[in-house]
């Protein structure tokens, strides 16, 4: 039977699918690298979608969004651009449903005082992690942020630990 699979994986694990490959030998042939969006393709990414579904965005909350989401003056994450927007846009949504459309042509504005209440992108992505840490019980919280705590150095970068070091810690059952 024609099998298909969608793997997705970050750049440094790359390598594990070595094995895969003697048995996948077009794995490579189907292969798409997700880069940092520049400027334009963040903007594209952020207003077509919006538009085929009827709705946009309010100049200056979309200026804020490409400004405060781009890194060295030029490139975005995204999937930092897809957390802001789908939450931007679950917000406005359930605002909509509670009111309802007046007028089915009406396009629907996802204005900048939205984005603030949201507390911008820094309050957007850090809700995603509360959130996200919400749903768990207090056993599988405590167990998450135990691992996820040696991934960030003291002076909030990123760190690299080795698989085995953050699953084998000792007096963790």
């Amino acid at each position: 039977l024609p099998i298909r699979y969608v793997i997705s994986m970050r750049d440094e694990y790359i390598a594990q699918l070595d094995p895969v490959r003697r048995f996948a030998n077009q794995l490579e042939d189907s292969f798409y690298h997700l880069n940092l969006l520049e400027k334009r393709e963040a903007t594209f990414a952020i207003q077509e979608p919006a538009k085929i579904f009827g709705y946009t965005y309010e100049p200056n909350c979309f200026s804020r969004i490409i400004q405060q989401l781009t890194k060295e003056d030029r490139f975005v994450e995204p999937a930092h651009l897809q957390l802001v927007c789908d939450k931007l846009w679950n917000e406005k949504g359930r605002e909509l449903a509670t009111i309802g459309q007046k007028d089915d042509q009406e396009v629907l504005v996802i204005r900048e005082e939205t984005f603030q209440e949201l507390g911008e992108t820094k309050g957007i992505l850090k809700s995603f992690f509360t959130d996200f840490l919400s749903g768990l019980d207090k056993e599988s919280m405590r167990e998450t942020l135990e691992i996820l705590e040696p991934l960030i150095t003291a002076s909030g970068t990123r760190n690299i630990i080795e698989r085995d070091r953050l699953i084998n810690v000792p007096f963790r059952d």
